[in-house]
């Protein structure tokens, strides 16, 4: 009979990292490694279609586009941003998203965190 694992992602991807032949991790890798997994369980928000999303500054920071869309608008703090020009699924775009409008057919998920805690 098997054993039950509650350690969470976290734990299993650090205990991964440490075990990968690598080395052992250094007390500064793992808060740093702690830091960006924290990203990930912030939570997230799909958005299909050309519905506008104006976040409140530090609420998204990333988007992934999971169907090629063609923003009408986008602006990432501190970043120049291009419209009118096709991402194609599976591309990331990194930093404080502040707002974006895809097109009709287009889709995208929103990653929810804050960009400065490990600036």
């Amino acid at each position: 009979m098997g054993h039950l694992d509650i350690r969470t992602t976290a734990e299993h991807l650090l205990e991964k990292m440490e075990t990968s032949g690598e080395g052992t991790l250094t007390q500064a890798t793992t808060k740093r490694a702690m830091e960006l997994l924290k990203f990930g369980n912030a939570g997230s928000v799909t958005i299909s279609g050309s519905a506008a999303q104006t976040p409140d500054s530090k609420t998204y920071w990333g988007v992934m586009f999971i169907k090629a869309t063609t923003p009408t608008a986008l602006t990432i703090h501190r970043s120049t941003c291009v419209v009118g020009i096709e991402y194609p699924a599976g591309t990331w775009l990194y930093g404080d998203i502040l707002t974006i409008t895809g097109d009709a057919n287009g889709a995208y998920i929103l990653y929810k965190g804050d960009p400065t805690i490990i600036l």
